[in-house]
């Protein structure tokens, strides 16, 4: 009786824990589980759910094809999410896309666990199909639910502003202050370029050779502490004020990349 018990507290506890997860469960065609949340940031992501058994679906996807050949180039990703069940092979999936999509397929994900209503304010709503959901930064900022005759224009409408907005983005420029004790010039160079590469994917420009004084700061310091190394990486406004700081402590050589780069993902997140 005892085991029983412990067996379904087990169970109950599993079921919370996948609750919590957003799409960890989405799989590709191929059956490979894709956390889609870890993708989303920096990033304009349309999402058209479907499943093949949708006569609405079968006649929006095209237009939604059209729609995106005119806008190639774009720096927009496309995904289509099936909602059919396991019951329904990839490749009867797969079948029903080609005649739509031909050579151009898109990335194609399946929702067999039908996640949908983690999209849903009211987490108790049921799954829509079709559904498109477009999401900027991992924020959905356009959700049409059901086949209407103005979806794709809708669609088109907000897809163009996001785009436009996403390309005017002014970079943020910070000048580059680089402290070090007893690092030779090669070591240098190999740390200022990483400290670049890192920001770069928030957007930020580092510059060590910027002048301009009205320019925040962001200061990488490495410090020796007895045989191991400090990482600190640090926020300055323009007269030298820090206001924001994060620091680690770095054990061995080769994991140098990976803590500098958690410290400007720290730095820079909101």
């Amino acid at each position: 009786m005892e085991r029983k018990i412990k067996f379904w507290i087990i169970c109950f506890l599993g079921i919370l824990l996948l609750k919590g997860f957003v799409f960890v469960n989405l799989v590709d065609i191929e059956g490979q589980r894709i956390n889609l949340r870890n993708s989303t940031k920096g990033k304009v992501i349309l999402l058209s759910f479907f499943a093949t058994t949708c006569k609405p679906c079968e006649k929006e996807l095209p237009g939604i094809n059209k729609m995106l050949a005119e806008m190639n180039g774009s720096k927009l990703e496309f995904i289509l999410v099936s909602e059919d069940g396991s019951d329904v092979s990839s490749d009867t999936i797969t079948a029903f896309l080609k005649p739509i999509f031909n050579d151009k397929m898109p990335k194609i994900l399946r929702d067999i666990y039908h996640q949908q209503y983690q999209l849903n304010a009211d987490k108790g709503s049921p799954v829509s199909i079709p559904r498109n959901v477009i999401l900027v930064n991992g924020k959905a900022v356009l959700d049409i639910r059901g086949f209407h005759e103005d979806s794709i224009q809708k669609i088109q409408s907000v897809l163009k502003k996001q785009l436009t907005a996403s390309a005017n983005k002014k970079r943020s420029v910070y000048r580059l202050d680089f402290h070090s004790q007893g690092m030779e010039e090669a070591g240098k160079a190999q740390y200022i370029s990483l400290v670049k590469a890192f920001c770069a994917s928030h957007n930020v420009i580092a510059n060590e050779s910027l002048t301009d004084t009205s320019a925040d700061i962001l200061r990488f310091e490495i410090k020796p502490v007895g045989s191991y190394k400090l990482f600190k990486v640090s926020l300055l406004n323009p007269a030298g004020s820090e206001t924001k700081s994060k620091s680690v402590v770095v054990y061995q050589e080769a994991e140098s990349k990976k803590k500098l780069k958690s410290l400007v993902n720290q730095v820079f997140s909101n």
